[in-house]
């Protein structure tokens, strides 16, 4: 006997244990022991046709949430990137909390951006990162 087939007949074994103990009166699932509910319902004449899953709690999807963000914090962009917050800058795509933190670091340290080019200075900002939120912020006047 191969491996193989050794293995398949002990799968076997253990899947017409498991429906023995636990009372399975087939491999569809449908328990015996007292208070179980039924996990298909008979519907028509056809065998073939005959079971179909009933909606129980254990299938049945929550209902989506909806956003619960305020008309006025909906988009935050384009954000100005000398009066931007911790939180506003940690929005922007690739910024973290250290990142946000060395962006207002170095903002105060040289008392404010004048150009956005200047955020290729900030430690973790390179080309790729600058070109993503580039779009995004903006200097005012």
């Amino acid at each position: 006997m191969s491996f193989r087939t050794k293995v398949v007949a002990f799968g076997t074994s253990l899947l017409l244990l498991a429906a023995a103990v636990f009372g399975f009166s087939s491999l569809l699932g449908q328990p015996k022991w007292p208070g179980a509910a039924p996990k298909a319902v008979p519907t028509g004449e056809n065998p073939a046709d005959s079971w179909t899953l009933a909606p129980t709690p254990e299938r049945t999807l929550p209902a989506p949430e909806q956003a619960k963000t305020p008309a006025s914090q909906a988009s935050p962009f384009p954000l100005d990137l000398n009066a931007a917050t911790q939180d506003e800058l940690e929005a922007l795509p690739g910024i973290g909390p250290v990142l946000a933190g060395r962006i207002l670091d170095y903002r105060e340290q040289i008392g404010g951006f004048t150009s956005l080019e200047q955020l290729l200075e900030v430690k973790g900002i390179g080309p790729k990162k600058f070109a993503a939120i580039r779009e995004l912020v903006f200097l005012a006047q």
